[in-house]
């Protein structure tokens, strides 16, 4: 367990006062989730349908709702930035659902807690990767009853001033795949005392077809060729061989089976798909067979990766950078269809700021005036945080998706962080030096 989640566990409250719901937190799905408790909640969801907005402190304006199948099971994806969008959300939504349910303190100290067991919960600890495992299992269990499923992919609340929705989490794809459910967007917007929502078209975020195959591909290719650019062999050690000048043979003899071989022909069949054109069974077919073939050269490297010297620090971090990308490789597929969801949401919280917020239409100068827009967005942030008693912010922070194939701006600087200041080195680190520390 991270620091960062060990943090968070530590920051919760160790009193919970919805004691009963306790039994929610079992990882064995049958004694959290029944058919008959799902077709009890079922019967009484238009009653508590009539009792949310009341509790509502915001007036819910469903800007646009589009139709969907009613013959296949249903996977709400919905945007989280503030408190409320849980209560605008629900009440946004016709159909019965069971809710992914993660703020631990807030759903057990809170009447919030009550609301959603009596709608239909699962409760989700976000730092115990056991608990993140098993909730897809209860959901599944849930939708198998007859019902459907409301997810916030994002994890977290979204508190980033240039992303209008964060990376996704890839449970919601699992459960979707695992289910045969179609994915229906919803997002939030509170402008004022008023609410915006809009409710997308449901769309099979599994579905196979050219273009997504081409952007697959795509995504393999550049994780292959990087890949690549990592080789190790007698001829070309790239940029790290003033670093392994001395590999020995056994090494370069393991490198090249476990690793150069298997690229080599990930890179000839994913060159081949120029010649699928338009046939989806044949391109799949392909990039089935390269997944499959990165998990192997995965499993391969794994007794690699041992460190035991300097000079196999030096090599385990290669190992290890390897081991991301084919990790990228083997989950192409899920990461362009999330991707695609994303995209999705973020349309449509894009059309309810542009259409509805406050400062839509007023030039950025004029809305500078008095302070910058970034100190602006802090504002508001923190006045949501406000609202909420229990807000946990280490593990809201530890819950924020991490692309092991991007490094932030924090990482590249943290190596500058135990540097001493001095009367020399001051002004640069400075402004370099992350503010955490």
């Amino acid at each position: 367990m991270n620091s960062d989640m060990e943090k968070s566990q530590s920051q919760r409250t160790t009193k919970w006062h919805n004691k009963p719901l306790k039994y929610l937190l079992s990882n064995n799905p049958a004694k959290v989730i029944s058919k008959s408790g799902v077709k009890f909640r079922k019967i009484i969801r238009p009653v508590l349908r009539m009792i949310l907005p009341l509790l509502n402190p915001y007036k819910l304006i469903v800007v646009k709702k589009e139709p969907f199948p009613r013959n296949k099971s249903i996977i709400y994806s919905t945007s989280h930035c503030f408190r409320d969008d849980v209560i605008n959300s629900t009440m946004a939504i016709n159909d019965h659902f069971y809710i992914l349910f993660g703020s631990l303190d807030q759903f057990f100290n809170h009447i919030e807690g009550y609301l959603a067991y009596i709608n239909g919960v699962v409760i989700v600890d976000r730092v115990d990767p056991d608990s993140r495992l098993v909730s897809l299992s209860k959901m599944e269990r849930a939708m198998g009853f007859g019902t459907n499923g409301l997810i916030f992919p994002e994890a977290t609340w979204n508190q980033d001033d240039a992303l209008l929705v964060l990376k996704l989490f890839g449970g919601i794809y699992d459960l979707a795949k695992r289910t045969d459910a179609r994915i229906v967007p919803v997002v939030t917007l509170p402008v004022g005392k008023k609410c915006y929502a809009i409710q997308g078209p449901a769309f099979d975020i599994t579905e196979r077809n050219v273009d997504k195959a081409r952007d697959i591909a795509s995504l393999m290719l550049t994780s292959a060729d990087k890949i690549t650019d990592l080789s190790l062999n007698e001829y070309t050690l790239g940029e790290y061989e003033e670093e392994i000048c001395d590999i020995d043979d056994y090494h370069l003899q393991k490198y090249r089976l476990n690793i150069n071989q298997p690229i080599k022909e990930i890179l000839m069949r994913l060159n081949s798909l120029e010649n699928m054109k338009n046939d989806v069974v044949k391109s799949y077919e392909i990039i089935d067979y390269v997944a499959v073939l990165a998990t192997r050269t995965k499993n391969s490297i794994k007794p690699l990766m041992e460190a035991t010297s300097e000079q196999e620090d030096i090599k385990k971090s290669i190992y290890e950078r390897i081991s991301i990308l084919l990790g990228t490789i083997i989950n192409a597929e899920k990461n362009v269809s999330l991707e695609i969801l994303r995209n999705r949401m973020a349309t449509y919280k894009y059309d309810l700021y542009v259409k509805y917020a406050n400062y839509s239409g007023i030039s950025r100068e004029e809305l500078e005036k008095k302070r910058t827009l970034r100190e602006e967005w802090e504002e508001i942030c923190e006045s949501e945080i406000k609202k909420v008693k229990f807000y946990n912010r280490p593990e809201e922070k530890a819950c924020l998706f991490v692309d092991k194939n991007i490094i932030s701006e924090e990482e590249v600087f943290s190596v500058l962080d135990d540097i001493k200041l001095t009367s020399q080195n001051v002004k640069v680190l400075e402004l370099t030096r992350n503010k955490n520390k």
